[in-house]
C-alpha cells in the first residue's frame, strides 16, 4: 500500500478515463492521494499530489524488492529498525499494562458500587467511568500492538532465512 507523503492518505489505483484519452490509445493507469478527491471532504481538497503513473510506481516497486532479495542481511537490518521503539515515545511492557487494566477495571468497579451505594452522584459518574474506559481503549490497542511485535519479533528470522 502506498501513503502520500504531504498528507499521509493512501493512495488509490485508477485507469486513464476515455475522456481523458481524447480517443488515443493510453494503456497506463494512475495511482492518486485519495486527499485529492474533494467530495471526501466537504468539497475542498486537502491534498495537491499530483497522480504517478502505475507502470513506473511499480517498476521501481519490484526493483526494491529484488535488491532486498538479493542481500538478505539489508532486509534483516532494515526490519531490526522498523522494530526498534522510537525514542520519543516510552514503551510500557506487556506485564506493565496489563497491570494498569487491572486497575482501571477495579476503578470502573469501584465508581460503580459508589453509585449503586448511593455515595456518589450519578451526575458525577458516568464521567469517570468514560475516562476510565477511554483510557482502557487505549491501553487495549498498546497491549494488542506489543503482542503483534512479538510475533513479530519471532517469525523474523525464520522469514529472513528463507
Amino acid at each position: 500500500m502506498l501513503q502520500c507523503s504531504q498528507c499521509g492518505y493512501a493512495f488509490d489505483g485508477k485507469r486513464q478515463s476515455p475522456s481523458a484519452r481524447k480517443g488515443k490509445p493510453r494503456a497506463y493507469a494512475s495511482y492518486r492521494c485519495l486527499g485529492t478527491d474533494a467530495y471526501r471532504f466537504g468539497g475542498e481538497r486537502v491534498c495537491q499530489h499530483t497522480p504517478m503513473r502505475t507502470d513506473r510506481v511499480d517498476l521501481a516497486v519490484w526493483q526494491a524488492v529484488w535488491t532486498f532479495l538479493a542481500h538478505p542481511a539489508r532486509l534483516a537490518e532494515a526490519s531490526r529498525r522498523r522494530l526498534q521503539p522510537e525514542p520519543r515515545a516510552p514503551r510500557t511492557p506487556r506485564a506493565t499494562i496489563a497491570e494498569q487494566l487491572g486497575k482501571l477495571r477495579q476503578g470502573v468497579g469501584r465508581v460503580m458500587d459508589r453509585d449503586a451505594e448511593g455515595l456518589m452522584d450519578k451526575g458525577a459518574c458516568e464521567p469517570r467511568i468514560l475516562r476510565l474506559r477511554q483510557r482502557m481503549a487505549r491501553l487495549e490497542e498498546q497491549r494488542q500492538q506489543r503482542a503483534e511485535e512479538a510475533t513479530l519479533q519471532t517469525a523474523l528470522p525464520l522469514m529472513i532465512g528463507r
